[in-house]
């Protein structure tokens, strides 16, 4: 079997942990976006709760006020959501894929390091 050199195998870990940062940067970017919308959709929740909870408005413009109102958050809440939902996709891929990336890291260096102990072992027998 043949083995890289160990400044070959060191490039191959650098390159793998350049790429598990790469993927956790993007993941990191995602979950904060993703944070962000689902506050906003948990804020718009409370406020079309807070609306349906206010007292009944007593002139026909507090009504037709509060109607508004409350058909303004209901579509920004939809679309919100919509939003959020769209992402969950993307976000579990990203999620799955920076996991990957940080496996394969791993891997690598326990590669590197269990190269380096067979190595120091050969050169030992040797001597």
């Amino acid at each position: 079997m043949i083995t890289p050199r160990p400044e070959e195998m060191d490039r191959l870990v650098h390159l793998a942990r350049l790429a598990q940062d790469r993927e956790t940067r993007r993941f990191s970017a995602f979950r904060s976006h993703v944070m962000v919308l689902q506050a906003q959709v948990d804020g718009l929740r409370c406020d079309l709760d807070q609306s349906a909870r206010a007292p009944a408005p007593t002139t026909i413009a507090e009504a037709r006020h509060a109607s508004a109102y409350t058909g303004e958050v209901a579509r920004a809440l939809g679309n919100a959501a919509a939003e959020l939902e769209r992402l969950s996709d993307k976000f579990e891929s990203a999620r799955r894929d920076a996991l990957r990336a940080f496996g394969r890291a791993e891997v690598m260096r326990d590669l590197v390091i269990r190269a380096r102990a067979e190595r120091r072992e050969k050169l030992e027998k040797r001597v």
